[in-house]
């Protein structure tokens, strides 16, 4: 009979002990959460955090954090923390940092918002709400010493010297002006037409700037444009040293008129209107010649500045 009731004894023993142990295991997987704070004495302005930490079993709670507004009674949020995962095993540890300050003096408890664990396999949504602590918020404390301070005297300040920047300016604006100097030296060295226009003749002036049109490609379209207004550049401006009369500006046509009336031989007029013209073609209307028409035009304009050097004009 004592052996029956010990062998009982010994089912009621063990039944205990797994029932512990499933208790234990089931305490174990349920969610949990942790608010700590780092001040409970504040001045006003100053900041504070609270830290949240939750830990649940992944596989069976999914976790929704609150979201704190702005502006609440007598705290304002200054910066929410992107939430950090922790896993271990089977848990995970979720972990944020609100950041918090006050502007009210006195003694105010922080907000309680719940944290939501959503079970995966129940409707029942399991919550727990985060602590809220009592923080004092005080002015800064006033020197109550007595203690009496001296007021410093002003003190000059001594303005560096800056002799070296106006110094630096002047030699940057020495090196531009040399620079300007240099790149026209270089630039009449390489055009023989400006430098030795003061000592050419009208008529050497002009058939040397003719000889130098030699070096465009007629095959080109930029350059048989150069190649005409250049022609007809050269052309008025022999006729303005040669009459002492500025014709520059002139059009073609006023150009055509005014050696008419001085004279010229139509035939000769006749070809200087065709190169003219066909300059003007160029210019404006895009017209394109052929290589063979823009080397005649050339030369009906060097036979006309040779004719009309060794022709006595009214204006002359």
């Amino acid at each position: 009979m004592r052996t029956k009731y010990s062998y009982m004894i010994r089912c009621v023993y063990f039944l205990l002990i797994l029932s512990f142990v499933h208790s234990s295991n089931v305490m174990a997987q349920f969610p949990s959460l942790q608010t700590t704070i780092d001040k409970k004495n504040i001045l006003i302005g100053e900041p504070f955090n609270i830290h949240l930490s939750a830990t649940f079993p992944i596989a069976d709670y999914r976790l929704h954090l609150p979201v704190f507004p702005d502006s609440l009674a007598h705290f304002e949020k200054l910066d929410q923390s992107k939430p950090d995962t922790i896993r271990d095993k089977e848990l995970i540890t979720v972990q944020q940092t609100i950041r918090f300050t006050s502007f009210d003096s006195g003694a105010w408890n922080t907000p309680s918002l719940p944290v939501n664990f959503d079970p995966v396999k129940d409707d029942t949504t399991y919550n727990q709400w985060i602590d809220s602590f009592l923080v004092n918020v005080n002015y800064a404390v006033p020197d109550s010493s007595g203690q009496l301070r001296d007021i410093k005297p002003i003190r000059n300040v001594s303005l560096p010297s800056e002799w070296w920047k106006y110094t630096m300016i002047a030699v940057g604006v020495l090196v531009f002006l040399l620079g300007i100097w240099w790149w026209f030296k270089k630039r009449r060295k390489k055009n023989p037409l400006l430098s030795a226009k003061d000592q050419l003749s009208a008529l050497e002036e002009a058939l040397l700037a003719i000889k130098q049109l030699e070096q465009l490609n007629l095959q080109q379209r930029a350059d048989i444009k150069i190649f005409h207004t250049r022609l007809s550049f050269i052309f008025r401006q022999y006729i303005s040293r040669r009459l002492q009369k500025n014709m520059l500006g002139n059009t073609s046509y006023d150009v055509l008129i005014h050696l008419s009336n001085d004279g010229f031989e139509q035939d000769r007029l006749r070809e200087i209107a065709i190169a003219l013209r066909t300059g003007d073609a160029v210019k404006f209307a895009k017209y394109l010649p052929a290589e063979e028409d823009s080397r005649r035009c050339k030369e009906m304009i060097i036979a006309a500045i040779q004719f009309l050097s060794n022709h006595s004009t009214k204006s002359s």
